[in-house]
Order: C-alpha cells, then sequence, then structure tokens
C-alpha cells in the first residue's frame, strides 16, 4: 500500500515526496487513442522495498526446487540471480504504478479489455528508467524537505540488477513511461461505499441485485440473464484426471478443451510482465547456443519450460533484417495471393478437394481445399515430397506461381526447424529429471528422439513414406454473422470460429497473423491469452524505445510487415507424452470480430512419422525416478507402439 502521495508536482528525480502522474502523447491510430501517462513512484511511501523481498524470495524458492548442472540441490547458479532480481523489480514496479493509478480513479488498460478491437492493442504496461536506489536510514534535506538519500542511479531495471548497489528489500524510485491506462469505471454500489466507507447511512442498502427486480441483473426486465452471466464468469477448474495411458491422455485433453469458457472478447490478453511471457530470440533456440560441454543452455531451458508449461506458448521473433523475416513475409504474400484468388468469383481454380495424400502412410495425412459454413473458414492442407522437398498439391503453383510456391517451402522448413529446436529444448530439460541434472547425453538424447519421431519432410531410414506427416495449413477465418444480417450497424463483438481443442501434435508453429484470433487457455492465468498481442506488444515496445511510430505496420528498416517477425509455439498432444506429462497440450481456439477483417493464418503442424515406434528403452532412463510416475505409466502404455497407432489413439473415439 502507499502513504500520503501527492501527485501534483512532477519531478524527475523520483524521490520521496516525488509521486506524480502526467498525461503524455497517445498512441494508437483513428478512432483507437489509446492514452499514455509517466508515472513517477517514490520507493518508500509505497514500500517498494518490502515487496521486491517477498517476490525474490518467492522465485528463488521456486527456482530451488529445480535442478541446474554444476550447483548443488536447492540453490541457483550465480548467473541466474540478476534475472530474477530483475523480475522482482519488475513485478513490484507495476504493482506501484497499479496502486498510483487506482488512487487518481485509473486503472491500466493491460488489466481488462481495451478500447482497440480491430488491431487488438492491449497496450504494454510501462517503461522502467530513472531508476534510483534509496537509503531508508538516510536523509537530505531538499528545499526545506527531507528526502531520502539516493545511493545509487540507473537507466534500467537491468542495470540495477547487474549491479552490486541493490539488494532484494532495498527500495528504490523509478519514472514509468507509456503506461496506458484509462479512466476507472465506478459502479454505483463503490460510489455509494466511497461516500460512506463505514455503512452508518446505509446508502448501499438501497440497492438491491441491480434494478429491483430480483433476477440478478441490472436491466428492467424480468429474465434469468443474470444466472447466464453468473455462468459466463465462472471460475475455469481444471478436470482432475490422472493421465497413465494413452486414453486417459485423450480423456484429460478433450475434458480441458470442454472446461475453458466459450464466451469471446473483442480485445484479448496479452499476458503479464513476468518472465514467462517474454519473446524468445530466434538464435537462443539454436543447438549452437548450447553450452561448450554439450549441455543444454539452462537459462534458455528455463526460459522455454517456463513458458510452455505456465501459459502453454511460446512467441519467437527470428529477428529483423534477416533471411527469416524476408521467408516469412513472401509466405504471407502467396497465402493473400491463393484466398483473393479462391474468393475471386470470376476467376476459375483447379485446387483438387481435401483427400488423403497418397504415399503419406497415414489416414490423417491430407492434401488440397475445404471450406466450412459458408466459407467461415477455408482451408488448404499442403505437404512436401520428400524426394525432391515439392509442395502438394502440385497445382497450388497455378495460383500462386513459382515465387509463392517457393515461399511456402521455405516457410514449412522454418517453422519445422524452429519447432524441432524447442521439442529438442524441452525433452532435454525433461530427460534430465532422471540424472537430477542436465548432461551432453541428456541433449543429445533429445535431439535423436527429435530426428526419430518428428517429420520434418527429410527421408528416414525409420520411416518408408514418400509425403511428410507435418503439413502446412493456409487458413482464412472470417465471422459471417454481420454479412448475413446486412446489418453495417451492428455493434462490435466477437465469437468462436474455431472450436477449443488440443493438437495431435508434437508441436504446432503458428506465424504471427496481421489480424490477431489465435488464443491459448492461459491455465496459469485461468484466461483466454492471444500470442499475437504479445508480439504486437514487443513490437510496439520496442519501437517506442527507438523513438519510432509504434502504430506503425511495416519495419522502417526492413520494409517487411511486423508481424513477419513472430512464430507462435503451441505444444500439443504428443509433447506431452514425450515429456511424460509436464508440458501439456495447449488448448487453443481461433475468434473472429464481426464486420472484421479476415483473419489468415499459415500454421505448421509437427506431427510424427507414422512408421516410428516409441522405443522406451532408447530415449529414457529405464531405472530412472520418473517411470514410476504417472507420466512413466504413460509412456510405458505407448512402448512399442507405432507413432501412427500413437495418433489413431488420441482421436476421439480411439479406444
Amino acid at each position: 500500500s502507499s502513504k500520503n502521495n501527492n501527485y501534483n508536482n512532477p519531478k524527475e528525480d523520483g524521490s520521496r515526496g516525488s509521486s506524480w502522474i502526467e498525461r503524455t502523447s497517445p498512441s494508437g491510430a483513428g478512432d483507437d487513442i489509446i492514452s499514455e501517462y509517466s508515472i513517477g513512484i517514490d520507493g518508500i511511501n509505497f514500500q517498494i522495498g518490502p515487496l521486491t523481498k517477498r517476490l525474490y524470495d518467492a522465485l528463488i524458492m521456486t527456482a530451488g526446487k529445480r535442478s541446474f548442472p554444476d550447483t548443488p540441490p536447492g540453490q541457483v547458479p550465480k548467473e541466474l540471480i540478476p534475472v530474477y532480481k530483475t523480475y522482482a523489480m519488475d513485478m513490484a514496479a507495476k504493482e506501484a504504478t497499479k496502486v498510483a493509478l487506482d488512487e487518481n480513479g485509473m486503472e491500466m488498460l493491460c488489466e481488462r479489455d481495451g478500447p482497440n478491437a480491430e488491431s487488438g492493442l492491449p497496450g504494454v504496461w510501462g517503461v522502467v528508467e530513472s531508476v534510483k536506489v534509496l537509503s531508508p536510514d538516510q536523509e537530505i534535506q531538499k528545499g526545506g524537505l527531507f528526502e531520502a538519500a539516493v545511493l545509487a542511479s540507473f537507466d534500467s531495471l537491468n542495470d540495477v540488477a547487474e549491479s552490486e548497489e541493490w539488494e532484494p528489500g532495498m527500495p528504490f524510485s523509478f519514472v514509468a513511461r507509456n503506461v496506458k491506462a484509462d479512466v476507472k469505471e465506478l459502479d454505483l454500489k463503490e460510489l455509494l461505499k466511497s461516500f460512506d466507507p463505514d455503512g452508518n447511512f446505509g446508502l448501499d442498502a438501497t440497492l438491491d441485485s441491480g434494478d429491483g427486480d430480483g433476477d440478478g441483473d441490472d436491466d428492467d426486465d424480468n429474465d434469468n440473464d443474470g444466472e447466464e452471466t453468473k455462468q459466463k464468469q465462472a471460475t475455469y477448474e481444471k478436470p482432475e484426471i490422472d493421465v497413465v495411458s494413452l486414453k486417459t491422455l485423450a480423456e484429460e485433453c478433450e475434458a480441458r478443451s470442454n472446461a475453458v469458457p466459450v464466451k469471446a472478447a473483442v480485445v484479448g490478453f496479452a499476458g503479464g510482465m513476468d518472465a514467462s511471457y517474454r519473446i524468445m530470440p530466434r538464435e537462443k533456440l539454436l543447438k549452437e547456443n548450447r553450452n561448450e560441454d554439450g549441455t543444454e543452455n539452462q537459462q534458455t531451458s528455463c526460459w522455454v519450460m517456463d513458458a510452455l508449461q505456465l501459459h502453454g506458448v511460446l512467441v519467437v521473433d527470428v529477428g529483423e533484417e534477416t533471411t527469416d523475416e524476408s521467408t516469412l513475409a513472401n509466405m504471407w504474400t502467396a497465402t493473400e495471393r491463393f484466398f483473393s484468388t479462391v474468393n475471386d468469383n470470376e476467376k476459375q481454380h483447379n485446387v483438387p478437394k481435401m483427400e488423403v495424400a497418397e504415399g503419406a502412410g497415414s489416414r490423417h495425412a491430407v492434401v488440397g481445399y475445404a471450406s466450412y459454413d459458408d466459407d467461415a473458414m477455408q482451408f488448404l492442407e499442403t505437404r512436401v515430397r520428400r524426394v525432391d522437398g515439392s509442395i502438394l498439391p502440385s497445382v497450388i503453383e497455378d495460383v500462386v506461381g513459382q515465387d509463392g510456391k517457393e515461399a511456402l517451402t521455405g516457410a514449412l522448413r522454418l517453422m519445422t526447424d524452429i519447432g524441432k529446436d524447442v521439442m529438442r529444448i524441452a525433452v532435454s530439460e525433461e530427460l534430465s529429471m532422471d540424472y537430477d541434472q542436465d548432461t551432453p547425453e541428456t541433449s543429445n538424447t533429445a535431439i535423436q528422439m527429435t530426428e526419430d519421431l518428428l517429420d520434418d519432410g527429410k527421408d528416414s531410414e525409420l520411416d518408408p513414406t514418400t509425403v511428410n506427416m507435418s503439413p502446412l495449413r493456409m487458413c482464412r477465418y472470417t465471422d459471417t454473422r454481420g454479412q448475413k444480417s446486412n446489418d453495417e450497424s451492428k455493434t462490435t463483438s466477437a465469437t468462436e470460429i474455431f472450436g477449443a481443442h488440443t493438437d495431435t501434435s508434437f508441436l504446432t508453429s503458428v506465424p504471427v497473423a496481421a489480424v490477431s484470433g489465435l488464443e491459448i487457455f492461459d491455465e496459469t492465468a485461468k484466461t483466454w491469452i492471444r500470442p499475437e498481442l504479445m508480439a504486437r506488444q514487443h513490437w510496439e515496445n520496442e519501437q517506442l524505445q527507438l523513438g519510432k511510430d509504434p502504430s506503425k505496420n511495416t519495419s522502417d528498416r526492413s520494409a517487411k510487415p511486423w508481424h513477419s517477425r513472430y512464430v507462435v509455439m503451441v505444444p500439443g498432444e504428443l509433447l506431452q507424452l514425450v515429456t511424460r506429462g509436464e508440458i501439456p497440450a495447449a488448448v487453443h481456439r481461433v475468434v473472429a470480430a464481426t464486420n472484421g477483417k479476415s483473419r489468415l493464418s499459415a500454421p505448421v503442424l509437427l506431427r510424427a512419422r507414422p512408421f516410428a515406434k516409441m522405443d522406451v528403452t532408447k530415449y529414457y532412463a529405464t531405472d530412472g525416478p520418473s517411470q514410476d510416475s504417472d507420466g512413466g505409466k504413460l509412456l510405458n502404455d505407448a512402448n512399442g507402439l507405432s507413432m501412427e497407432d500413437i495418433h489413431d489413439s488420441l482421436q476421439p473415439g480411439g479406444y
């Protein structure tokens, strides 16, 4: 809590008595302007010191439960200490900023649905700078006032954490800039309570449930939509199912998919500011980023595991002005060209209907075009031939051209490679549990498993098929309700286009789209999260730091669309299997706004080679402690089965 804060005298030094708020430049464009504020926070008045100590201790206690190479049990490597210090300071700074806004009748837009429905820009919580480490016991006199002495000054929280000037528990003041906020809505009960906090005048007794009609809502009719509202706002409860077999794995994934909220919001949640929501640079995932002894980089491993375990999603940045960025940009051009052609009634195309691909060795491997629900969902399933890497259906070249065909195959390779790196890291971290430490062997075994089981389109002695199992699926989603009603004035809302489900894949690589709509159910936050908004938030924050316009949609340097830098990694049922349940398959869906733009997507579903077999003795320590766990029982149930049989078992009605 804060005390005696004065917000009327802005200062830049962040010293005691200098808490302040001022409105700065807005962000966004057109009708989607969002107010931004700069906020000075006095670290002593807001009791930031004790808060950082509690947060830091909790983080270290959690980290101490992990095993780190060359580190005694229960301890954390020295190189990770500044990381956890930064997390603790950042979380404390955010909480103090929220309190300051609340005291001024405002709230962060990232804490609720913002007003920007079209682009879905929820805003970043802020950029922390002008950090001053304070002495709680030493004061100096300024202009007749006594203020806490400043022990050291820094430009950022990272600089503080890397220094020796601050330890958890010490207060610090700071300035938070680019904080997106709005006036907080105050309902009538809250307003009356502010006038009569002790209830001496019984002001809130004049209110019943809202309107006196007894239906629990605040409208004038006597219906039961209050109960409907309660049901929609019900807390998500994760189904309690012991996953000890392929059958129970399928049941658990289906139960979680059925338990999540159905209602869709126009503007989605863009994640929090803790480390597990951070955007992962592509280069950190590469095998070349491993330690010199062949073990996985521990910081990267923790990053990947926290993101996938806690939130079911990892967003990867391939970088600006890179070949990978160009590959994704070209893929988007080809995707737009395809759907523009098939939706132009005056143009003819000969793309075949979806059917099983000859030579794939699986009834689940299809290629071709399909459309559902009056074109609300349109799909083109593509695969590659192993012998030459050519894409199927071959007539796709007639629609997108030779350059478009090459763009699609290039994007398929890129997103497959990213998925293989993420799987390698996740499996290596899981295998290390059998040895209580990371070893070069766990990383090499993870590489071997990934090469053996994940179908990357390359030839393998374990797989005689001629067509790969991992498709690039071009998609177009449109909410057609407004079109059907011909009501252009209809209030913008959102609806679920592709319902909640999990994928029978190791991972699904989803390139970030221009129009957000992919939602992952974040079981930690117990809400739907939009990774495309996480990516946009990262982009905007970067542009602000560079002094650029954050509302722009193209890079000044590469001239590529902003979203061509990002790929979303979504864990699937097969990753839940091979990590023995440590990484659950993420429940996800697609939503769209009524009368909004269509959303294009082009995910790659990284599936298994159908003829490869699960060999527990080859990949896992048979005498390890994990073999007696539920995850060990799950693996033993799959042991010896072909990946095609496992795939079949995980489908609805597979048992």
